[in-house]
């Protein structure tokens, strides 16, 4: 814990000590230390506040009574950052959190004093403020709290990594680690292939099975010598594998690890992941003695998964490596698996190869939120308001299809007159200063200038062109395999179509060829 004056506090503290002994027995982790540390420093805070709002409160014990709930409420809205003004707190999830740790210190506190004589009336009051913390803590600070919190998450932007940047790091690693394979094979005292190989199979790992990186980075040798990774289990039901399915099951081994509240999660190794696997258990005696975990420090914990992640993820030169997180890592699953329209069974079977629950995977995990109500809903919303709804009866939102080119014709007009819009600004600012009137001139003037300078930037309607057969001859032959698979062409499809004829199509906008392939695999124009 950092040496300064919390940290101070929570050391000389006996039920905040109390607290830590308590919560560490049997979850003696990394990060269950980190968040042990995390509390006593919270609670000693509080103590600290409360000790300026009353000077007869010395220890935490002395804080648990029921005259003091005003005082607590006081100190935590302090502590959460709270704004009378703006009715907001800056840290409402430490807010919230407050009530439980409140709980536990007075289950504590009323076990201590249990066991000692004359605390009759001390254990009544520690009694009576856990009902009041479990009764008026929503009131006094969660449901504010929580409504900042779901506030700030409704219009977050869900930043999930670039499939091109994830293809990039896994064929990076790939290659890095064949490298360091065969240099470790060589010289089994090569330190600088040792650490490298162990690091990207350990982000290999994680992204291959999205993983929490804590979950990996705790796998012990011994766990990994006692599996037999051989061993496929009885194969009586592979008659009902696909071909595809047994060809998988051959090539990958699958181990349990501990995961998250004790829950064993499963992770699958690729044969070269377990070839690397089986150089790293066979050499790591040259490099470190008394560190079980197969993914180590120097010292005696395991490493730091978030930070050797971005290292690699900025090594390999990705687009945008602060997207690649392990936590966005299964975002990203969770959200293939909506577009993919999995079953409950399948999302049930996923949720526990990802050590979590069903509603969690739901709720959490999944991002589409904004991509599922705009792209999909918003079908049904445009089908409600504009009618004819009862031609589309019993299909899914997958299976309609509409016409959108009145969207397309709306979008082209709006471009149209920016524009024009931009256009007239142009002309307006190369009007000659000539023709402007003098101070002393009389409204006639004034009137008559206003009306001349009008008809000057008046713009001439512009004829429309049409197609000739050559040119829709043409976009049918290069986007023929758009027109196929119906689906419009983007941008960048365009633009190089337009530089590969430009002759006869640079002066066409991007949207009116995306609207005639559009117009063509819906029969709505004839070649």
């Amino acid at each position: 814990m950092r040496a300064d004056e919390i940290g101070l506090i929570a050391k000389k503290d006996p039920l905040i000590c109390n607290y830590a002994y308590s919560y560490l027995k049997g979850r003696k982790s990394k990060g269950n230390l980190d968040l042990v540390r995390q509390d006593m420093r919270r609670l000693a805070k509080l103590l600290k506040f409360a000790r300026h709002e009353n000077t007869d409160i010395k220890d935490l014990i002395d804080l648990l009574r029921p005259c003091f709930f005003q005082i607590i409420i006081k100190c935590v809205s302090k502590i959460g950052c709270y704004n009378s003004e703006t009715d907001m707190f800056e840290s409402p999830t430490v807010a919230i959190n407050f009530g439980t740790l409140l709980k536990k210190c007075c289950d504590l506190a009323y076990i201590h004093l249990i066991q000692k004589p004359n605390t009759n009336d001390q254990r009544k009051e520690v009694k009576v403020l856990k009902t009041l913390v479990t009764s008026q803590w929503a009131n006094e600070i969660s449901a504010q709290a929580s409504t900042n919190l779901n506030s700030k998450k409704w219009n977050k932007e869900d930043l999930l990594p670039l499939t091109s940047d994830l293809v990039k790091l896994n064929n990076f690693l790939k290659a890095t680690a064949e490298d360091m394979y065969d240099k470790l094979k060589t010289d089994e005292t090569n330190s600088l292939a040792y650490n490298c190989l162990k690091d990207v199979l350990y982000i290999q790992i994680i992204l291959l099975n999205r993983k929490r990186p804590a979950e990996v980075a705790q796998l012990k040798v011994e766990t990994y010598k006692s599996i037999n990774l051989d061993y496929k289990g009885i194969n009586e039901f592979e008659s009902c594998l696909t071909e595809i399915e047994k060809m998988l099951l051959s090539s990958y081994s699958r181990i349990v690890i501990r995961g998250k509240r004790g829950r064993g999660v499963p992770i699958l190794l690729s044969k070269n992941m377990k070839k690397y696997f089986d150089l790293l258990v066979e050499v790591r005696d040259n490099y470190i003695n008394g560190n079980d975990y197969i993914f180590h420090t120097n010292g005696r914990n395991c490493i730091d998964g978030t930070k050797i992640l971005y290292k690699y993820a900025k090594k390999c030169g990705v687009q945008y490596p602060e997207y690649i997180n392990a936590t966005r890592l299964r975002k990203h699953l969770a959200t293939i698996t909506q577009l993919l329209q999995f079953s409950e069974k399948d999302l049930e079977q996923l949720a526990k190869f990802m050590g979590h629950t069903l509603n969690i995977h739901c709720n959490t995990y999944r991002l589409s939120d904004n991509l599922y109500q705009t792209a999909k809903v918003s079908k049904l919303l445009l089908l409600a308001s504009e009618g004819g709804i009862e031609q589309y009866k019993g299909m899914n939102l997958d299976d309609i299809n509409m016409d959108l080119n009145p969207i397309s014709e709306e979008h082209d007009r709006v471009e149209d007159i920016i524009a024009e819009v931009n256009e007239k600004t142009i002309r307006d600012s190369q009007l000659p200063y000539e023709d402007t009137i003098q101070v002393d001139n009389t409204e006639h003037a004034t009137t008559q200038f206003i009306e001349t300078k009008t008809e000057a930037v008046k713009k001439t309607p512009t004829p429309k062109q049409s197609w000739t057969v050559e040119q829709k001859k043409i976009i049918f032959n290069h986007f023929f395999s758009h027109i196929e698979s119906k689906r419009a062409p983007k941008l960048h499809e365009v633009k190089e179509f337009q530089e590969k004829y430009p002759d006869k199509f640079k002066h066409r906008k991007w949207t009116s060829i995306k609207a005639v392939v559009f117009n063509i695999y819906t029969n709505k124009l004839k070649m």
